[in-house]
């Protein structure tokens, strides 16, 4: 419990503190995919201090948090690819799934079958590349 609490201060921090708004046309880009992809709720991005890699935070306000260094050193289209991948994490609703899977691990920690049935399900989560490289896009 305590490091279910941990974690949800530390999202609270990052999706707080140490953010900036991202060029106009990352915001752009991730409002034209999100319509495409259907995904109804407005979703924010922003480039952090805190982070290391790309993370999507939030089921109700999704927030895409892209570290500086990803936004200096990556071309437009690796760039697209990553929104790409966050966007079909939102699309998926796998915040609302890790949420889940945190408060099962959290409940039925004593349980040996638990953290296999958390292990399949994190690769599973995790393939959502496949999307992104099946979704069409263009973008000049």
């Amino acid at each position: 419990m305590l490091q279910f609490i941990k974690n949800y201060r530390y999202v609270q921090v990052i999706r707080q503190h140490g953010i900036s708004r991202p060029d106009a046309i990352w915001r752009v880009f991730v409002q034209k995919v999100a319509a495409q992809m259907n995904i109804k709720k407005r979703v924010q991005v922003f480039v952090s201090a805190f982070v290391h890699s790309p993370v999507t935070i939030g089921f109700l306000k999704p927030v895409i948090l892209l570290p500086l260094a990803a936004i200096n050193n990556l071309t437009a289209q690796q760039t697209e690819a990553l929104l790409l991948h966050e966007l079909t994490h939102i699309r998926r609703h796998d915040y609302l799934m890790n949420f889940a899977i945190q408060f099962i691990r959290t409940v039925l920690y004593f349980n040996p079958f638990v953290n296999a049935f958390v292990q399949i399900i994190e690769k599973e989560r995790k393939n959502c590349d496949e999307m992104v490289l099946q979704y069409q896009y263009s973008w000049h």
